[in-house]
């Protein structure tokens, strides 16, 4: 029961993330009519790449999360996604992800759009960081998001409210 409810919960976030993804209060940019066209997060990953996240769950609890490259389908990547459970990797189903670039109309400002740098074990990983702000009931939250296509899926790190909620230990790229 506590497994399903922490599955419920994981989903609940992504659910919230991914309503985040394209809202920005930044001012907009004055470049007029450039669209940027951006890849497709698995697009450049060989099958069996891999990500391991570490999701922070609503309980304080924490869970890992892997999704691994099964096989390219067309335009599509097919990713499996696992949940590590009693020290033993979980299948959770497989999913096709586009593998179309993915062309951005929303301009954000320069002060949404910063870089940095995350280390992942011994690497040191050069990150877009998109900042967000959402406004979820009377309270406004800030999002950010680490991106960078040298981690397969091209998220490295999700923080909500300034707590860390996803961030990825260790990857392979194929």
């Amino acid at each position: 029961m506590k497994k399903a409810l922490g599955l419920v919960i994981v989903l609940m976030l992504a659910v919230v993330f991914i309503g985040c993804q394209t809202t920005s209060t930044g001012t907009p940019t004055t470049n007029s009519g450039s669209t940027k066209i951006m890849k497709a997060p698995w697009s450049d990953c060989g099958v069996g790449s891999w990500v391991e996240y570490k999701i922070l769950l609503p309980t304080s609890e924490t869970i890992n999360k892997k999704e691994t490259l099964i096989r390219i389908e067309g335009n599509n990547a097919l990713v499996e996604t696992s949940i590590k459970a009693n020290n033993e990797w979980r299948s959770q189903g497989v999913e096709k992800r586009s593998l179309k670039s993915m062309s951005s109309p929303i301009k954000m400002s320069t002060k949404a759009i910063q870089t940095d740098i995350v280390k992942i074990g011994n690497k040191k990983i050069k990150c877009r960081m998109i900042i967000m702000k959402r406004r979820m009931g009377p309270n406004e939250t800030t999002f950010v998001r680490w991106m960078s296509h040298e981690v397969p899926g091209g998220i490295v790190r999700r923080a909500m409210g300034g707590k860390i909620v996803k961030e990825v230990v260790a990857f392979e790229k194929k």
